[in-house]
């Protein structure tokens, strides 16, 4: 993997985002601006799978290119989608990170963040919002108000962490083979 060369400042931020949540299985990242960051998420990937959207064909060839010379191919991927036609299955990503430069735009009315936010898994999925250090309250304070279901909202050095808690509301309890002490 070291095809990638990642920087160490790279490295530090990668680890702190890491850290705010599980990763493992699958994670999508959206808005590869910052090549860097993305070069190195995907060096150090944990997950089964880290799929990388941005809507510049020329970026996507690019980093996908650089995945696979690195032998990265199959659990890195970069796909070209505009934010328009992003279509994400919901309850997917384990990590879901959005790139600063989509931060604003995404909060923008705060109906693409909604839809974004479905994609995170219960117990502890986490959508990291990726903002400069002075914009990262204003986001926490956007993002807060839009009161996300199950979400848990707290500002990091990095950006802001939304975290889905607990199951998702109306799900059952599940504790006996067939669903419970009557088996119904």
């Amino acid at each position: 993997v070291t095809a990638l060369n990642p920087d160490a400042e790279s490295i530090r931020s990668v680890d702190r985002m890491l850290q705010s949540g599980t990763a493992e299985g699958y994670a999508l990242w959206l808005g590869a601006k910052n090549e860097s960051l993305v070069t190195t998420v995907a060096a150090q990937s944990p997950f089964v799978e880290l799929r990388i959207v941005d809507e510049d064909d020329e970026r996507v060839g690019r980093l996908q290119r650089q995945f696979d010379a690195a032998g990265l191919s199959g659990r890195v991927t970069a796909q070209q989608t505009s934010l328009a036609e992003l279509s994400l299955p919901p309850y997917l990503a384990n990590m879901l990170f959005v790139g600063q430069e989509l931060t604003a735009v995404l909060l923008e009315g705060g109906a693409p963040i909604r839809r974004i936010y479905e994609s995170v898994r219960p117990y502890g999925g986490v959508m990291c919002l990726l903002a400069e250090s002075k914009d990262i309250s204003r986001v926490q304070k956007q993002v807060t108000a839009l009161q996300l279901e199950q979400a848990e909202v707290e500002a990091t050095e990095f950006g802001v962490v939304v975290r889905r808690v607990g199951s998702l509301p109306g799900a059952g309890v599940w504790n006996h083979q067939h669903g419970n002490v009557a088996n119904t």
